[in-house]
């Protein structure tokens, strides 16, 4: 996490994972939530979905 333009990959698959968050470094109304998503990728070899460009 040493840049905000690099995406980091996990492979957490049957692994505990735990991560601290320091609370008191965090503006009023906001949460410490860490949230994993798995970005979208377009398939190879087809440049067009549904007439669009992919």
């Amino acid at each position: 996490m040493s840049d905000d333009s690099i995406d980091n990959v996990f492979k957490v698959m049957n692994q505990g994972f735990s991560f601290d968050v320091d609370v008191s470094q965090l503006p009023c109304g906001l949460n410490g939530a860490l949230y994993f998503s798995e970005p979208m990728v377009c398939p190879r070899g087809l440049k067009f979905i549904a007439g669009r460009v992919g």
